[in-house]
């Protein structure tokens, strides 16, 4: 009878072929700047060096060297070395630390953005990530980023008072007033479907 014999052999998880996903976060705004971005990822561990490539408007957007800043998911343990072209809008940020990090989720890098002042736009322009490099390659991107549109993007909201006109009355709605006679389909319309009565 032959015998089948398996040998288990010890494998660095950073040679494996991983899955991780990146992508642009929401934007915050910040009482001192006009807001702040990040470039996200999950499911990335033994997280060592990140190449993140991205373009933005120029003529929307200022951001300067000093505006890039490594994120949380490297416990203030990392180097940033980033490269603003200006004119072109592209931003290129290396990111990396000594040892592999212990956390596989978080911010990748923060990016200060400041609106030009020659804007006067009221769409939120679009922030386009187009390349990122998890420990030069090794961890594979499930969602990698492309040029031009696509899911990693992201949009950057400015918080100035142009952007953020006063607040609406509790009576307004986005195209004015509510009209009474609107208000008791409304209100029918928001009913729940379960109810509970109390007993008497």
């Amino acid at each position: 009878m032959a015998r089948t014999r398996r040998r288990l052999n010890p494998e660095r998880l950073e040679n494996r072929q991983l899955l991780a996903s990146v992508l642009l976060g929401p934007v915050a705004t910040s009482p001192t700047l006009d807001s702040v971005a990040a470039v996200y990822a999950e499911d990335a561990p033994n997280l060592r060096a990140a190449e993140i490539r991205f373009q933005y408007d120029p003529e929307v957007l200022q951001i300067q060297t000093q505006d890039i800043h490594p994120g949380d998911i490297w416990n203030d343990k990392a180097s940033v070395l980033a490269n603003v072209d200006e004119s072109a809008g592209i931003v290129t940020a290396f990111v990396f630390t000594v040892e592999p990090i212990n956390n596989s989720q978080g911010d990748l890098i923060n990016i200060n953005l400041h609106s030009a002042q020659t804007n006067a736009c009221l769409i939120a322009p679009t922030i386009d990530l187009q390349d990122v490099r998890l420990n030069e390659g090794e961890i594979t991107l499930n969602n990698p980023p492309i040029v031009g549109p696509d899911a990693t993007d992201g949009f950057a909201a400015r918080s100035s008072s142009e952007m953020n006109p006063r607040r609406r009355r509790f009576d307004e709605s986005f195209i004015g007033p509510i009209r009474p006679e609107y208000v008791d389909s409304i209100m029918h319309d928001l009913r729940p479907t379960v109810s509970y009565r109390q007993p008497f």
